[in-house]
């Protein structure tokens, strides 16, 4: 585990570069370094995870004959999706399981320092707050919500056409992708403080009332097509064994820190409206619309996570997956708007703050702590 935070605190180090006064070429450099770097270390996912040996056989076992046949469990008969193991043929024919991982978790990452660079101006800071909201090493999952950050992207760029397809590909990748689909009409929008307030409380009855929550979700599934519902009731029979509840202390500081989040951004994205109407520059137009964009993933992440955090619906829960970009861009562009009120030393030091209290769940908040590691680097291979 100590080369993990080894890297994850050099990030963090790096991310100083976003707070003075360097040419830009230096951050993309310094970005494109943490790349390889995570690649190299992050890639590798030989012995980690509750399935991994199910995707190794998947790979081994992919031809062109089984892309829609394939299953993943042979006394449920659970088919793969065809996307997924189309890509497992096509790797398969150029290289071992290592060129797999390899590859999709190059396009991961890319999809993360791509967007960093494109939307914001700290993309280090960006980019290792996306970290710090995503598994370690990459699955499935991870790998069809890379695919839905093109298509929200899209959906900023209101091209809703490609946002379909490529929301498209991703089902075809993971097929709990249905449920992001819809949102790339509306994750553009700005949602009115009244309704971004009525999901916050939403999502905490939702916690505490979570095992209703269920049997109200089975008892709609019978007005739905057969295949959705069908969709539907796979994703209300999964238990996390080895799940834990949270300590008081520490569902109160999700709870005051979500609060405190939403109110900040709203306080950022009302200081950029009041630098539009007295400028009208097109930079601050286009920051309303990223945060706009953003902040809604946050709300909606936030949403799935907490409102579906019953063990029947753990699988629902999965869904927040495809929005947790949401925070980090939205976080990097309120940054720009919150030095009215506070330098960038003191933002630094909350950032570094908040990085330390991520980074602790994100290492030892898993219900599997002894399935992440040992975990092999690409080093590890010679």
């Amino acid at each position: 585990m100590a080369i993990y935070i080894i890297i994850y605190l050099l990030v963090l180090i790096l991310t100083s570069l976003d707070f003075i006064n360097i040419e830009e070429k230096y951050k993309k450099i310094t970005l494109l370094c943490i790349y390889v770097i995570l690649l190299l270390f992050r890639g590798m996912r030989w012995e980690v995870g509750t399935d991994w040996a199910q995707f190794l056989t998947c790979f081994q076992n992919a031809r062109w004959d089984n892309i829609f046949t394939y299953t993943r469990y042979d006394e449920l008969g659970e088919l793969m999706e065809p996307g997924y193991m189309f890509l497992n043929v096509i790797i398969n024919h150029l290289g071992d399981y290592t060129l797999f991982l390899l590859l999709t978790n190059a396009f991961i990452l890319g999809t993360w320092m791509y967007l960093s660079l494109k939307l914001t101006k700290k993309p280090i800071l960006t980019f290792a707050f996306i970290l710090i909201f995503n598994l370690i090493f990459p699955i499935r999952l991870q790998l069809a919500s890379s695919v839905i950050c093109w298509a929200f992207y899209f959906s900023l760029k209101r091209k809703y056409l490609y946002a379909i397809l490529v929301c498209l590909i991703a089902y075809t990748i993971h097929k709990s992708a249905m449920f992001a689909i819809p949102f790339i009409f509306i994750i553009n929008r700005e949602l009115p403080k009244w309704m971004i307030w009525s999901l916050y409380v939403l999502s905490l009855l939702g916690e505490v009332l979570a095992d209703y929550i269920s049997v109200i979700i089975l008892l709609f599934t019978a007005y739905l097509p057969e295949n959705l519902r069908d969709n539907v009731i796979g994703y209300t029979d999964a238990l996390i064994i080895g799940y834990t509840e949270k300590s008081f202390l520490s569902n109160l500081m999700s709870v005051s820190l979500y609060f405190f989040f939403i109110y900040s951004f709203i306080k950022a994205r009302d200081i950029i409206k009041e630098y539009i109407a007295k400028t009208n520059r097109p930079v601050h137009k286009k920051n309303l619309l990223i945060l706009n964009t953003y902040f809604n993933c946050y709300i909606f992440f936030n949403f799935f996570q907490k409102f579906f955090s019953a063990q029947m619906l753990s699988n629902f829960s999965r869904v927040a997956e495809y929005f947790t970009m949401g925070f980090a861009i939205a976080m990097v562009i309120s940054f720009n708007y919150w030095k009215r009120y506070l330098s960038e030393g003191i933002l630094y030091t909350l950032f570094c703050l908040y990085y330390f209290y991520k980074l602790k769940g994100l290492l030892l908040g898993t219900p599997y702590p002894d399935e992440m590691f040992p975990y092999k680097s690409v080093f590890s291979l010679w």
